[in-house]
């Protein structure tokens, strides 16, 4: 590829130049398995011209991360441990990188006795440390500050009968020392510790990988190879989270990333496997967090491929390609990925992965083909998939075949059988492995949404006076507004679409609120990482997928027809009909909870039923109970409801601590939820359906006509919550709700700690707020407001949409859009009455409840740091020249240096004329420079001034001051 392309006469905007987009990734393989010399040469070269794809510190020399992952120099390990021993090796000889912390030579010393030990008490006597030789001259500043000291433990597995096995030993050994590293305080860190693989990797540019590592320049040969650039989007770069890491390098990420780490960990408990015996205690925990999204991926990956399974098989069953819709199918197929979806939810978001054990190397596509992943054949046999098309700059003439992976698609080479594997020839394979098709149709059961005449709805209109009293009193006790009527029930029954209106919100967060707001308000979805593209939910629907399973689930290291005893919905929406045909399929496993609190008993009411109904819960999945129902039917004069989602999160929490989550589905019954972000929050902390009985009963009280209509309104209120929930997946580059069920990607405005930890935990709740029992009080003032002698004829408009007076505040109430509008016409004393009007009309956020602390004595001025200091902690967004005229972007760095502070270049840099002072003593240049490569765009002028500029700000210099570059 071009990198100095000019914009064609055809496509005048494009430049192939600008195609500068995430982590740069590949690999290339011998397609008949065999050890080449040129396989890792080729890698290294291809990782230099994928350099526009990675990060770059100011410095110009630290990246985000490089590496390469190949298969073991046996020859040359095999004669070192011989040589440093003085006895050769009698069985596979396995490797392991490890970075050991450079700044501590004690712990350094404890870990290597501590891995030394393990291996002996494990029979493996025979092995020797290596130093790494590298090169550190050609680290940047910041990669150079942190580089670990690199070491190679060189072991002759004797007992092993081939390399999978001594494999199996060198993991368990492995994550029996990280776990007793931890409890030992002991940085390390193990690249890889394999008989079939070796990683070297670091926070170099992908041009230094081989200056840095000498091992590289040895011409090792090899049957494949691996390599990754890495430009880091969730995570800070460090050395241990550079690509590739123990089975795979991944450009992309993972958006479910915190519901399928807290899935895994409720997996763990029921892991069993003859191959680990005993060292599942060491295994678990299966993730080492804090790491990235990729990071993790690894984890499981590496576990599951040791535990059985072929690399080919489990990233099909981690990631699986859209095969709820996808024609062409066999059911054979099919039903193998309908199969795995009983085991685990998709590892869902943007994701190219390039994966490799020693037997197979691949690349794996996700199901919205959302990363780039192209791959041509040579002549002689070499196949090379990557990021980019060109990475090796192979002659046209060379190339037999080329193409690209489409959505979900897979290209693999098995190593051992000399061939290359095509995405249907592996899955053709795959699903016949176990007879799949047979363990579903006898074990799984599907509850369709059933309407008839007789039982459809439970529940018709009545005009019974009772009925309407109590249907009344449940809308109050739940919170339900009249507007809610107007702008939301009648476009959701009429049409199935959302309710629409004006974008933003000026009622005060829930937490300042005057009124009692529901438990879903104080929390919000948080955004996707950077650089994801959104899905399109209606154009690219055959990837989207709503079907949800229930019931247990089990051993995540076996296959048997027991796995496959699910029961499948359709969606996550249930009617009364369809909660009752669920309780009748699943017989005796279903489990009914109640979910309502004694009002009389006090603030402490609502705890205290929580702490009950999480023991009711445990004993139900001790009884066997799969399927739980929470349920807030009881409500009436005496019982206020708990929340639904508090009492989902305290299940699901209790559930997860004592082992015991993944025994039972949750299904929540309730009068609450009754729009999208309602749904959203249940589903997105664990519950598997929702069956929203009060909003359905609404509904059908507003309903005028027969049973049809009727039938249809309820099927449209359900198809518009189903349209939101899969817009509010699509947002965040979701596209199964498996993977969003239980995946928390909210935070949380307002609510205390003791909330997040017992019902909550891992979401972030910055600011603190209300504990259980201001939750109780709101609850109970909701009850009082349905039961009490005050109760009103009629739901109140309460003005969460739009200002009505008694109702909710808004901060553009007419008293201050007065004061406004007299301001703007200029009226004498209108911004005073703006001003006033202004500070009665809230709280309703938290910058409003800040002021001044006047009161506090005067800090001695001594005390003060000098105005000097202070402003040199001042900087600018870093906003790129187009994004601001020249003339506003030079005047932000003219300012910045006059103060002493830093402005940023934005991406792109800044043209090297403003490094030169100007006649007034003016510096117009930025201290801070973000740019990628000299290579692709970037003048080496400007690299060498980044570096430059570094090092003199390091010093204490400011910019502008000392040496100019030529423009």
């Amino acid at each position: 590829m071009s990198r100095t392309s000019s914009p064609s006469s055809k496509f005048p905007l494009y430049r192939s130049c600008d195609e500068h987009d995430g982590c740069g990734v590949g690999f290339l393989a011998d397609v008949q398995g065999r050890a080449r010399g040129d396989i890792l040469t080729r890698a290294l070269k291809a990782l230099e011209n994928l350099m526009h794809r990675g990060a770059v510190g100011a410095d110009a020399r630290t990246g985000d991360g490089a590496g390469v992952l190949f298969d073991v120099p046996r020859p040359f390990f095999f004669d070192w441990l011989a040589g440093e021993t003085g006895d050769e090796p009698r069985g596979p000889v396995g490797v392991g990188v490890f970075f050991w912390p450079r700044q501590a030579p004690e712990k350094t010393r404890r870990g290597r006795e501590l891995m030394g030990q393990l291996l002996r008490d494990r029979g493996i006597t025979h092995f020797a440390w290596r130093e790494v030789p590298v090169r550190p001259g050609v680290l940047g500043v910041k990669a150079l500050d942190t580089r670990p000291h690199i070491e190679q433990l060189v072991v002759s597995v004797d007992d092993a009968a081939d390399l999978r096995v001594a494999d199996q030993l060198l993991y368990a050994a492995r994550r029996e020392f990280e776990a007793r590293a931890r409890e030992h305080q002991i940085d390390a860190y193990v690249a890889s510790l394999s008989a079939r693989t070796i990683v070297y990797k670091g926070l170099m540019m992908a041009d230094a990988l081989a200056d840095f590592y000498p091992d590289l320049e040895q011409g090792w040969e090899s049957r494949f190879a691996i390599f990754h650039q890495r430009f880091s989007t969730n995570t800070f770069p460090s050395w241990e989270l550079a690509q590739p890491f123990r089975r795979l390098g991944h450009n992309g990420e993972i958006n479910t990333i915190v519901g399928n780490a807290n899935n895994t960990e409720m997996r763990e408990e029921d892991l069993e496997s003859d191959i680990w015996g005993e060292d599942l205690d060491h295994i678990r925990p299966v993730l080492q967090r804090g790491y990235s999204d990729s990071a993790l991926l690894d984890n499981v990956v590496e576990l599951l491929e040791l535990s059985g399974r072929s690399l080919t098989h489990v990233m099909p069953m981690l990631i699986p390609q859209a095969w709820e819709r996808t024609s062409g199918l066999s059911e054979d197929v099919r039903a193998f990925f309908r199969y795995h979806a009983c085991l685990n939810e998709p590892w869902d978001g943007p994701a190219a992965i390039l994966y490799a054990d020693g037997e197979y190397v691949g690349a794996h596509l996700d199901r919205n083909g959302l990363r780039p992943l192209r791959y041509q054949r040579t002549d002689d046999g070499l196949l090379c998939a990557s990021s980019e098309v060109g990475v090796l700059g192979l002659p046209a003439g060379r190339i037999v075949h080329q193409g690209r992976l489409g959505p979900g698609q897979m290209l693999a080479v098995d190593l051992e059988g000399a061939q290359v594997l095509t995405g249907d020839l592996i899955k053709s394979e795959l699903a016949r492995t176990a007879p799949y098709r047979k363990w579903l149709d006898e074990q799984m059961k599907v509850v369709s949404r059933p309407v008839d005449e007789e039982n459809s709805l439970l529940r018709s209109r009545s005009s019974d006076d009772d009925d309407e009293e109590r249907l009344l009193r449940r809308q109050l006790a739940f919170g339900y507004s009249r507007e809610e009527k107007r702008f939301f029930f009648d476009p959701m029954t009429e049409s199935g679409a959302q309710p629409v209106s004006s974008m933003g919100d000026d009622t005060p967060i829930s937490v300042l609120s005057r009124l009692p707001r529901l438990l879903p308000t104080y929390f919000k979805q948080r955004f996707a990482q950077v650089t994801n593209p959104p899905i399109d939910p209606i154009r690219e629907s055959s990837v989207m997928s709503l079907t949800i399973h229930l019931g247990r689930r089990r051993n995540w290291l076996a296959e048997s027809p027991e796995h496959a005893d699910k029961i499948e919905l359709p969606g996550p929406v249930l009617t009364e009909a369809g909660l009752e045909e669920l309780c009748d399929v699943a017989g005796g496993r279903v489990c009914r909870l109640d979910c309502t609190f004694v009002v009389a008993q006090g603030t402490s009411a609502m705890e205290d039923r929580l702490d009950a109904l999480c023991e009711k819960a445990e004993e139900a999945v001790d009884r066997g109970c799969d399927i739980l129902v929470l349920s807030d039917r009881g409500v009436d004069e005496h019982r206020a409801p708990v929340p639904p989602l508090l009492a989902t999160g305290a299940v699901t929490t209790h559930l997860l601590r004592v082992g015991k989550r993944l025994r039972a589905s949750l299904v929540v019954e309730s009068g609450e939820p009754r729009d999208v972000h309602h749904f959203a929050t249940l589903i997105g902390y664990g519950a598997g359906a929702v069956c929203p009985y009060l909003a359905l009963e609404t509904i059908r009280d507003q309903c005028e006509g027969g049973p049809e209509r009727e039938r249809c309104d309820l099927d449209n209120f359900v198809t518009s919550i189903e349209k939101g929930l899969l817009k509010v997946m699509s947002k965040m580059g979701i596209s199964v709700l498996g993977s969003y069920r239980g995946a928390q990607i909210f935070e949380a405005l307002g609510l205390a700690q003791e909330v997040i930890d017992r019902c909550f935990p891992h979401t972030p709740s910055p600011i603190g707020g209300i504990g259980f029992a201001k939750l109780t009080e709101e609850a109970a003032r909701r009850h009082l407001r349905a039961y009490g002698p005050d109760r009103p004829s009629r739901l109140e408009d309460l003005g969460y949409v739009r200002f009505r007076r008694g109702g909710e505040s808004h901060a553009w109430g007419p008293r201050l859009l007065g004061a406004m509008n007299q301001f703007r016409r200029g009226k004498d004393g209108a911004y005073e009455k703006f001003r006033e009007a202004s500070r009665q009309s809230g709280p309703f956020h938290i910058r409003d409840l800040m002021e001044f602390a006047s009161s506090r004595q005067p800090i001695d001025i001594e005390q003060v740091e000098p105005i000097e200091s202070i402003r040199s902690r001042f900087t600018t967004a870093a906003m790129s020249l187009g994004a601001l005229s020249p003339e506003a972007h030079e005047a932000l760095a003219v300012a910045m240096n006059r103060i002493g502070g830093k402005s940023n270049s934005g991406e792109g840099g800044e043209d090297s004329r403003r490094y030169r002072r100007r006649d007034n003593g003016d510096s117009a240049e930025s201290a801070i420079k973000q740019v990628a490569s000299a290579r692709f765009g970037v003048t080496p002028e400007y690299l060498a001034r980044a570096q430059e500029l570094e090092i003199k700000m390091a010093q204490g210099s400011k910019p502008g001051e000392g040496g100019q570059l030529p423009g």
